[in-house]
């Protein structure tokens, strides 16, 4: 499958090397903080784009013209939230992106896991970092079974609540933990509850990853009842979507076969969201 591609650029420019996690950051992190005073926290209109993974590679420039001018920095970002900000793939045909936040769960994952199996289902799985810490050996499973692994933060912090630096902390410390105990750098990250904005959205292209969010939300961790969230979700399934599930709900596991027999009949093929983009996991 060919990537169907959004961006601003005229051209692409070869990707630089990734500066040190926690230098890079810290130093995005400073030069956020002089400028915030210039930045909205109301979340800025997106597009169904998809892409962009690649390090931008006029960000030193951007920051010198920030000290000289805070507004025009301000609008460029809010301008390029949407090359930064995966919410599907519109031209993917056959597809569907399956994924679970808040894991690893020790009691639901693995049964998850299994039900993917049984299907020939893939998935990507936003992980707590915190939860990665003490259950490393279920998330390493996830990662040999084929599925990808992305950023939930470390202690599932709602981003646009902190401060540019505590943004900063959170984002590193979970793929520092995902680095450490599974051996790959996450490219992708899920705000906590869909919430980002300009600065977060700049801190994770910084730690080089792109902002996941979703078209089609199951409602599981608020349903009731196995039927709700079946429903909820296959009314909404369409080629080239994202579905959010969570890996930390009863519910959610009693209903995921059926979601995927759905799938199935709307002929529809659960991948990962790299997957979806037409590229190979954790790249």
């Amino acid at each position: 499958m060919k990537q169907e591609a959004v961006v601003n650029n005229a051209a692409r420019t070869e990707i630089r090397p990734r500066a040190p996690r926690k230098i890079a950051g810290v130093a995005l992190a400073l030069g956020l903080i002089l400028g915030a005073s210039g930045w909205s926290s109301k979340r800025p209109e997106t597009s169904h784009v998809v892409v962009h993974n690649e390090a931008r590679t006029e960000f030193g420039e951007n920051l010198v013209s920030l000290r000289r001018s805070r507004l025009v920095r301000a609008r460029e970002i809010e301008k390029g939230q949407r090359e930064k900000v995966i919410e599907g793939s519109p031209a993917a045909k056959g597809v569907i992106a399956l994924t679970f936040d808040d894991g690893p769960n020790p009691e639901f994952t693995p049964k998850i896991l299994k039900i993917l199996t049984r299907y020939n289902a893939r998935a990507t799985f936003f992980m707590i970092g915190a939860r990665v810490e003490t259950d490393a050996d279920i998330a390493m499973e996830v990662l040999r079974q084929g599925h990808e692994i992305g950023s939930h933060t470390f202690s599932h912090a709602r981003l646009t609540k902190l401060s540019p630096t505590q943004m900063d902390q959170e984002i590193d410390r979970c793929s520092t933990v995902i680095e450490s105990r599974l051996g790959i750098s996450p490219t992708l990250l899920r705000p906590p509850g869909g919430q980002w904005n300009a600065t977060s959205s700049e801190i994770t292209a910084a730690h080089g990853m792109s902002t996941v969010l979703w078209t089609d939300n199951s409602g599981d961790f608020e349903s009731e009842s196995v039927s709700q969230i079946v429903h909820a979700t296959l009314s909404r399934a369409q080629a080239g979507g994202i579905i959010l599930l969570h890996d930390s709900v009863d519910l959610t596991v009693q209903a995921l076969p059926k979601i995927l027999e759905g799938l199935k009949k709307k002929k529809l093929r659960a991948v990962t969201i790299s997957e979806l983009l037409g590229r190979a996991n954790h790249q």
